[in-house]
């Protein structure tokens, strides 16, 4: 009845059923780097680094540890994040999930029992970077020496 004409917003429940998830972490790995990914990609072992999942769901599982900067185009937590991320749909934490950070999203849902610490942005079309490849030592055009 409310619902009529809204995207349906993804959930773990419906990718496990499907079985379209493309890359899981287990529980026994770690990572250590960028990891760029495509589709669903389940993260129940450890990631440091940076994650580049631009048009992917990321889904970290209660097991899951990320300590990142993460891009994703949706993102469900029931692990524990810490890191700047930037989402260009929907971010959900669910009721075991804990976040520590600073949140660009489109949309934002928190269950009852989530732990968010951290600043959080609401976009409403392109995000702006939270961190960049770029060279910190640029040399800004029409700046006087």
């Amino acid at each position: 009845m409310f619902n009529k004409g809204t995207e349906r917003k993804p959930n773990v429940e419906s990718y496990a059923k499907s079985g379209k998830m493309e890359t899981i972490i287990g529980t026994q790995t770690e990572f250590n780097g960028v990891l760029k990914c495509q589709g669903v990609v389940r993260i129940d072992g450890r990631v440091t680094g940076k994650i580049i999942a631009d048009n992917s769901t990321l889904i970290i599982g209660s097991e899951g540890y990320i300590d990142a900067g993460v891009t994703a185009k949706h993102m469900i937590i029931s692990g524990e994040v810490h890191g700047n991320l930037v989402v260009t749909g929907t971010l959900e934490l669910l009721s075991t999930g804990k976040l520590y950070g600073y949140v660009q999203a489109l949309g934002l849902q928190i269950s009852d029992g989530a732990l968010f610490r951290g600043n959080c942005d609401m976009i409403k079309t392109e995000p702006m970077k939270v961190f960049t490849d770029e060279p910190k030592n640029k040399t800004v055009l029409g700046a006087k020496k």
